[in-house]
């Protein structure tokens, strides 16, 4: 049976003939495994058939009970079609199992369903087989409460970068765990966790919640200052700057939904030249036309970094996301006098929050832009006119425009944490750029980043398939290990699907349609989620690719594990 053919059978059953034709298939012992075994050539979206996965679960549970060496395809089905009803048998198989290999099937099945007794996983932490130890652990992260929290602090240092995911992921998955988590990161606790999980918190306990504000309040970074214009004409940041000759306006600006000419960077009142959008297109507005527009949009309620230059013959250019997005035909020279941060001259105003709101005297260049785009500067930078970076106290914000802080922001650092990271780059280039042993760095690759990526057809599609990553180079190679979020495509934003049970699943956006959400988790199969189950969705310019990945491996690791990589051409 083919998978269109499963569907489409499966599809049917609420159909009286259908449905007898398909539990003879499933009740007949000799054509029951081969039935079941075809059903899992069907996607997540088609699996989450209620009266399929019925069928599903008692042809399943037969079948066990019949032939206790079907646990391979009792594994798959169960986790495929979420058989929660199975998990009494696999808790018996898991403390019973012959072999690692079984132990990890009957585990991984348990994850799935959510049926895992975190006190009886607790006893494989230590197993000796890795991947018992890391369903081990998922299990109690996911379903241990405080308890899990006090065992996975003790256990932190000692911990992989991606096993430490695989702990957050866990840890911030439900209520009960998520506040005893916040709470232990509060007093100091998980040292080096990764500033993703804040916004996974925020979903799960919600903004208001005593263990999150606490969070917030006593680990550094946490929050940042940013204006925010609430969409009012008069709302505005009355600075009155005057430009003269070139210049540069840059900032990083999270616009409100409807992107258009009512939100704008710079205005001045009564009308003439402006720094706005158009169809969420960054442009500037000389007073009668469109000099520059940007050859890509925006998106709403993400943050994206822009930026304006004038050069000394007049002519404009626009970066997005520090790249070059358009470069204007004609010139402009004129003095732009009494300008106003958000200002534009429309019935609205501008809808946005900012942070980073920078006016060089200098047309910078594009590598000056792309290169400190990212840098949240303390001061003493040269030809830096205006700056309202940490300390926006002073600001002359009128009609409504405020300070507020968040902790939603983009990933900026310091010129010394810059500086920090430049060094941290180079180290690791060194090593990954030394002879090492391929096969030996396969094994690390199955072991760490196969949880997310395909080669060659084997691993998990969440991430990029990583068949020719060899002809990336080391130095892009180590970028994306080392700063997953720098440049992540919108393809591979973090879903944050908060459900109304409480509990929070995070992943790769596979497939939506107006009854079903499915999301690609890693360590974990496809999720498909009924939107009639979901409380908020919500999408994060984060990658599920945790920061210090290998910040745990020695040298000749790395060098092992980068030989292997440079091999994939």
């Amino acid at each position: 049976m083919t998978s269109d053919e499963a569907a489409v059978l499966g599809g049917q059953l609420s159909q009286p003939e259908v449905a007898k034709a398909f539990g003879e298939l499933t009740s007949n012992p000799a054509s029951r495994d081969k039935t079941l075994k075809s059903l899992l050539q069907l996607d997540p979206a088609a699996a989450s058939d209620p009266v399929l996965r019925e069928v599903v679960a008692k042809a399943t549970q037969e079948m066990v009970d019949a032939d206790a060496s079907t646990l391979p395809l009792a594994a798959d089905l169960t986790r495929r079609f979420r058989l929660k009803e199975l998990a009494p048998w696999f808790v018996v198989r898991m403390v019973g199992a012959e072999n690692p290999e079984e132990r990890v099937m009957a585990l991984r099945a348990l994850n799935e369903i959510q049926a895992a007794h975190a006190g009886m996983a607790a006893s494989y932490l230590d197993d000796k087989n890795e991947a018992v130890a890391r369903e081990a652990l998922i299990a109690v992260a996911s379903g241990g409460g405080a308890d899990a929290v006090s065992e996975l602090a003790k256990r932190w240092p000692s911990l992989s970068g991606a096993l430490r995911q695989f702990a957050v992921n866990g840890l911030s998955s439900s209520k009960l765990s998520a506040e005893a988590f916040a709470k232990a990161v509060a007093a100091g606790q998980f040292a080096g966790f990764d500033p993703s999980v804040v916004e996974k918190l925020s979903a799960v306990l919600g903004a208001d919640h005593p263990a999150f504000k606490e969070l917030l309040s006593k680990v550094e970074g946490l929050l940042v200052p940013s204006i925010r214009l609430p969409g009012k004409r008069d709302a505005v940041v009355a600075t009155g700057l005057n430009l003269e000759g070139a210049f540069t306006i840059e900032t990083w600006i999270k616009l409100d939904e409807k992107i258009d000419n009512r939100d704008g960077l710079l205005g001045k009142r009564g009308g003439g030249p402006c720094l706005n959008f158009w169809d969420a297109k960054l442009r500037f507005w000389d007073g009668s036309r469109d000099l520059v527009i940007a050859d890509r949009p925006v998106e709403a309620g993400k943050w994206a970094h822009c930026a304006v230059t004038r050069d000394e013959a007049g002519k404009f250019a626009v970066f997005v996301d520090g790249e070059p997005a358009g470069v204007s035909k004609d010139r402009y020279d004129a003095k732009m006098e009494t300008m106003d941060i958000g200002l534009v001259n429309e019935p609205d105003g501008t809808g946005a929050s900012l942070l980073e709101y920078r006016v060089w005297d200098i047309a910078r260049s594009p590598a000056a832009i792309q290169a400190s785009f990212r840098t949240r500067f303390t001061g003493g930078q040269g030809h830096l006119v205006f700056h309202a970076g940490v300390d926006l106290s002073g600001l002359p914000l009128e009609g409504g425009a405020a300070v507020e802080w968040t902790a939603d922001f983009p990933e900026l650092h310091t010129p010394e944490q810059a500086s920090s990271l430049a060094a941290k780059f180079e180290r690791f280039r060194a090593m990954a750029s030394r002879p090492g042993d391929a096969a030996v760095g396969k094994q690390l690759f199955q072991a760490s980043c196969m949880i997310c990526h395909q080669v060659r057809g084997e691993g998990t599609a969440i991430g990029p398939d990583l068949s020719g990553a060899g002809a990336m180079g080391v130095e892009s190679l180590l970028r994306n290990v080392l700063t997953p979020n720098a440049q992540l495509e919108s393809g591979y934003y973090r879903h944050d699907i908060t459900l109304n049970d409480g509990g929070l699943v995070s992943g790769f956006l596979a497939s939506e349609t107006p009854k079903l959400i499915v999301l690609r988790q890693i360590g974990a199969d496809e999720r498909a989620i009924p939107v009639e189950q979901v409380k908020e969705h919500t999408v994060s310019k984060r990658s599920l690719m945790p920061e210090g990945l290998i910040d745990g491996l020695g040298e000749k690791q790395v060098a092992d594990l980068f030989a292997y990589l440079m091999s994939l051409k």
